[in-house]
């Protein structure tokens, strides 16, 4: 069992953040369901840091939700924004 190859295929499969290439085999591939919850942990972690600096620098409410809802478009690609929107 890889789970490392597993996660990699989790963040490949829903986000565009950048990952080593590994082989999509079946047994990869059986475990990568596991790690969908980390890779939109992930995604959450990023959106809540630019909030905190966003907050730091008090920038406006607008310029901080204008980002904030494009950050989420930025690193999945756009997966799942219709019903976001």
């Amino acid at each position: 069992m890889d789970l490392f190859g597993s996660f990699v295929i989790a963040c490949s499969m829903y986000s565009r953040i950048p990952m080593p290439q590994v082989d999509w085999t079946e047994n990869r591939m059986k475990y990568a369901m596991c790690f969908f919850p980390l890779v939109g942990a992930v995604q959450g972690c990023l959106l809540g840091l630019w909030l905190v600096i966003a907050a730091q620098f008090d920038l406006s409410v607008g310029i901080r939700f204008l980002w904030a809802s494009a950050i989420p478009f930025l690193v999945t690609g756009g997966i799942h924004m219709d019903g976001f929107m």
